[in-house]
């Protein structure tokens, strides 16, 4: 009766631990009311990682622009290197010509006198009755002017009014007359003095009566060569633009001294300072992407399982020792396994106890062994539910130059020896199983970036004998965003159910006792991936 109420006990604490342990986890598509498969996203916000990562993104560009700063060097860059020996030819080219200099110096009269908005034409008629001179004003001139003179010479007060108004007043050395116009409309008057001294010089040197000038206006200045440094972008790139920018002036030349990444240029100064100002212009740093990739691998697995079972046998002979004995035993933890050894019995003659088991592992569950009276008993029940969340961020950050590509690998390569065969050498083939980046970033406008992406994210899979598994992650895209803005560039979600039950029919619908005749297995596993983007410009 002890054994009876011993097993009792035990299959109650297994039934009722089996109980405990039920799940409803899984949903199948049978339970719908559309018979549709149903889809769960649960393993993490899609929102929240992407605002984690924009965080992130922007504290790692700071302390990546610090760091820069840092290692940034203040100096000055000299681009021009002058082969002519001296310094009296790079003189001439800073040298100016001040029209106005001569009227400062034309007179000392002191003046005191104070204009408000009056006519800028009248306020020059005012200032040469003042010395008593005569003015002729072109009709170009005009706008008003407000002075306020108090004891200054005439004639730096008139220098003044000229130089603020862009004007250029001459003096005639013979009649003290005084001629006002503007700049533009004094150079033209120069031109044309020039154009019609050519011409007439030409038409004299035709009738043979006189020699001729040339109308090429640099013929008259010298040609310099100079070295041109170029600091950030290739001589070779350059040559090519400040030629299409230059044109075919003459006398002008270029050398690419690509070894060096430098121009030789040969030109008058003018040509030497206008090829200056192009350089500076197109010759500028090439600024910096710094690529920033977020993936994120979640799994939300789910697996329940139930099995019981019960042997018996009638024993028609016993051995003495071995009739009354009776092994039971719980083990209620599903991480460890417990073995029971039953006790060997290699009599002919008896029915022992290996007759039914030679060893029972338990993990979650209850074990029996021993008899009622001749009959031997074994009942084995288990029950286990495992529920686990796992999520895995990679993180892959790299620096890109504006228009070119950048590489990032991380991982391991796996080494495959394949044997000799026949007349066939053996040989080795390399895997890879690397988490591997390739962007080339080219910035668009002020502040936004177009990405070229390829990005692979292969690791181990599950072990399959002399072959090797690797499970395949890889996107290739091309995407434009914001600098310092986060972007989804893809996703999987999987989700794999399983509701499976293997049963004894009638037997398994016994309340209680039918959880005796069937075993359960509820499986729920989920799988999400989300791949995101951040660009800043550094």
């Amino acid at each position: 009766m002890n054994n009876f109420i011993r097993l009792f006990l035990v299959l109650s604490l297994s039934l009722l631990l089996a109980s405990c342990s039920s799940s409803k986890r899984p949903k199948m598509a049978y339970d719908q009311k559309d018979k549709g498969a149903v889809q769960e996203i649960e393993s993490f916000n899609v929102k929240a990682s992407a605002e984690n990562f924009r965080k992130t993104a922007e504290q790692f560009n700071q302390d990546s622009n610090e760091i820069l700063n840092k290692n940034k060097k203040e100096e000055k860059l000299v681009r021009r290197i002058s082969l002519t020996e001296g310094k009296a030819q790079e003189k001439k080219s800073l040298k100016l010509i001040d029209r106005n200099l001569k009227i400062k110096n034309l007179e000392d009269t002191e003046v005191s006198l104070k204009l408000n908005n009056m006519n800028i034409r009248s306020a020059l008629k005012l200032f040469a009755g003042l010395v008593q001179r005569n003015i002729i004003i072109g009709n170009e001139v005009n706008g008003e002017i407000t002075i306020d003179f108090e004891n200054i010479k005439w004639g730096s007060a008139v220098y003044a009014i000229l130089d603020i108004n862009s004007l250029i007043m001459t003096v005639d050395e013979d009649s003290g007359l005084l001629r006002v116009h503007t700049k533009e409309f004094f150079a033209e008057l120069e031109k044309s003095k020039i154009d019609n001294t050519i011409e007439q010089n030409n038409n004299l040197a035709s009738l043979e009566i006189g020699g001729s000038v040339s109308n090429d206006g640099d013929s008259g200045e010298p040609m310099i060569t100079e070295i041109f440094k170029v600091f950030y972008q290739s001589s070779t790139d350059l040559v090519e633009s400040l030629g299409e920018i230059m044109g075919e002036a003459e006398g002008f030349t270029m050398v690419d001294d690509e070894k060096n990444n430098q121009i030789v240029i040969t030109g008058t100064y003018a040509q030497l300072n206008q090829a200056e100002n192009i350089l500076n212009k197109i010759d500028l740093e090439k600024k910096q992407v710094m690529i920033e990739a977020y993936i994120v691998n979640a799994t939300d697995g789910f697996n329940k399982n139930f099995s019981a079972n019960i042997d018996a046998l009638n024993a028609s002979a016993t051995k003495n020792g071995s009739d009354r004995i009776t092994f039971a035993g719980i083990d209620t933890n599903p991480s460890n396994t417990t073995s029971v050894e039953p006790v060997t019995d290699s009599s002919p003659e008896a029915i022992s106890n290996t007759d039914l088991s030679d060893a029972v592992n338990l993990a979650g569950g209850a074990f029996l062994l021993g008899n009622i009276g001749m009959t031997k008993i074994k009942a084995v029940i288990t029950a286990s539910v495992k529920d686990s969340n796992t999520e895995t961020v990679s993180n892959p950050k790299l620096f890109a130059m504006d228009g070119e590509s950048a590489t990032l690998t991380q991982g391991t390569t796996l080494l495959k020896v394949i044997p000799a065969s026949g007349d066939v050498a053996g040989s080795t083939v390399e895997i890879p199983q690397n988490l591997s980046i390739t962007v080339t970033p080219e910035i668009v406008g002020e502040s936004r970036v177009k990405i070229e992406l390829t990005l692979a994210n292969d690791a181990p899979g599950e072990d399959a004998g002399d072959d090797v598994v690797t499970n395949e992650e890889s996107l290739t895209s091309v995407v434009q965003i914001n600098a310092g803005d986060v972007a989804v560039l893809g996703g999987v979600y999987k989700n794999t159910r399983e509701n499976s039950e293997t049963y004894v029919p009638f037997f398994s619908k016994i309340p209680l006792l039918g959880a005796l005749f069937r075993q359960t297995t509820d499986k729920d596993d989920k799988t999400q991936l989300l791949i995101f983007l951040s660009a800043n410009v550094v």
